[in-house]
């Protein structure tokens, strides 16, 4: 179950997204900037002291947090804005989960290793 704060969370990572993708290189859906917003999402929620980890695939990054899955780039699919979903019902491919991570220096380190593109790689910094 989230809780009114984990959404007011998300809608804060996806406002700072959004202020920040010009100057960053993507698209108004946002699509490229995965790692990045769920890196910001994640810092949001554990300075506010609530459980989350990153998930990754070949393709996507976003927030898993008290059992539902968090995407504040879900524009690039189609989808809300903050698109929040249950883990156990999300079926779309770009919600595959291969790897999580607790810390954004080891998703990365993940993003390096897999060749991800330089601009997509999270942030262990990032400004406000």
């Amino acid at each position: 179950m989230l809780t009114q704060d984990i959404i007011q969370i998300a809608r804060k990572a996806r406002r700072w997204a959004m202020k920040n993708r010009v100057n960053k290189g993507f698209p108004d859906c946002l699509c490229g900037m995965c790692a990045i917003a769920s890196a910001r999402l994640h810092t949001l929620l554990k300075n506010d002291g609530i459980e989350s980890v990153l998930a990754v695939n070949d393709k996507h990054c976003f927030v898993i947090s008290n059992g539902c899955i968090l995407d504040v780039t879900a524009t690039q699919f189609g989808r809300k804005p903050i698109t929040i979903i249950e883990k156990e019902s999300a079926k779309d491919y770009y919600w595959e989960v291969l790897e999580t991570f607790d810390y954004v220096g080891d998703l990365a380190r993940y993003q390096k290793k897999q060749r991800w593109p330089r601009n997509q790689v999270a942030f262990v910094k990032e400004s406000n």
